[in-house]
């Protein structure tokens, strides 16, 4: 009789113990050495992204996976992620069987600049500076003595203007301007940019898009930059029209994609 109670505390306990060692932990690092990224661009007029990575698991990964905004698959060591599944950033894993290997990820964060406050150019205060700068993405607020350094500024008449359009400044940059559409996070192409506007003056909580274009000019490659430009608010300051912006700076050349 003691045989027989005994012999459901002892499958019981074989049960905990299965429970808690048997069962693979997803989450515990595995034997599958990550990939390597090698390269990345943008490509199709910066439009897509294209990752190229070394396979540095022992005996070679069966298959990589490649998460963005979905998951894919491939047996290549490159892949071309479509602007359709853009993100703010992109990374790629080995499988061997059923274990995969850490991730290795390359960030296509953006750089932001938030309550960045600019005048309009009509304002005759050295104090109120009309000129934005960009240095490592970052943006900042300069005075027209220092424009040869500014991209864009704000015009006479409160519009968003490329710095080659300012008298006198000597520059590379051929910067444009566009609306934007919702979702808010992919720049437009070719064809849709000039290098002042709006046709009137900016408006609050508009969203517009940025491209500066560099050497060859007009088209659109990894030696561009895009940007995106939310107006938080147009205020008079004695007269004259005071501009807060909040500005996000694609860091990877030429990339089309500007995700939060």
């Amino acid at each position: 009789m003691k045989r027989f109670l005994l012999l459901p505390l002892v499958i019981l306990i074989a049960v905990i113990v299965f429970l808690f060692t048997g069962c693979p932990n997803p989450d515990e690092p595995t034997n599958v050495a990550a990939p390597t990224i090698t390269d990345h661009h943008a490509v199709t007029e910066g439009a897509d992204f294209q990752l190229t990575w070394t396979d540095n698991a022992e005996g070679g990964a069966e298959i990589f996976y490649i998460y963005a905004a979905s998951t894919d698959s491939t047996n290549n060591l490159s892949y071309t992620v479509s602007s359709s599944d853009r993100a703010s950033s992109v990374a790629v894993t080995a499988w061997i069987g059923n274990d995969e290997s850490s991730k290795a990820t390359h960030d296509l964060g953006l750089t932001k600049t938030q309550s960045l406050e600019v005048w309009s150019t009509a304002d005759p205060s050295s104090d109120h500076p009309s000129f934005v700068q960009f240095t490592n993405g970052n943006a900042t607020a300069i005075s027209e003595a220092n424009s040869d350094d500014a991209t864009f500024y704000i015009g006479n008449a409160t519009q968003l203007e490329g710095i080659h359009r300012w008298p006198g400044v000597t520059t590379s940059l051929d910067p444009a301007f566009a609306d934007a559409v919702s979702p808010y996070n992919l720049a437009s192409g070719t064809g849709n940019y000039t290098d002042i506007w709006p046709a009137g003056m900016i408006a609050i909580n508009a969203t517009y898009y940025m491209w500066i274009d560099r050497a060859p000019l007009g088209t659109m490659g990894v030696e561009d930059d895009f940007v995106k430009i939310y107006v938080v608010n147009i205020v008079d300051d004695g007269g004259f029209n005071k501009v807060t912006l909040n500005i996000s700076f694609q860091g990877e050349d030429g990339l089309r994609w500007l995700v939060d």
